[in-house]
């Protein structure tokens, strides 16, 4: 199971590598001419980036989410309320 530091970590790590696949070298390396699947490059990779990073962060979300269930019995949403 992750910490809370762990799990922090992990996503600052995945904000800096999002905050650098974004920036321009990388970006002008699909900003040429070329198609996958009949859509230009750079589109496939914004949007192939941008599904790639939200995958990862709800994977490292929702170990949390898990976590949390086991340890308190109730799910996040729930709050530890009881709705009778």
């Amino acid at each position: 199971m992750l910490t809370g530091k762990q799990r922090t970590e992990q996503l600052v790590v995945l904000a800096v590598i999002g905050a650098l696949a974004l920036n321009y070298p990388l970006l002008s390396l699909f900003a040429g001419s070329g198609l996958l699947f009949g859509i230009p490059l750079l589109y496939f990779y914004l949007f192939a980036l941008w599904g790639g990073l939200i995958a990862f962060a709800g994977f490292v979300l929702e170990g949390k989410a898990t976590q949390e269930t086991e340890t308190t019995g109730t799910s996040p949403s729930e709050g530890g309320k009881d709705n009778a």
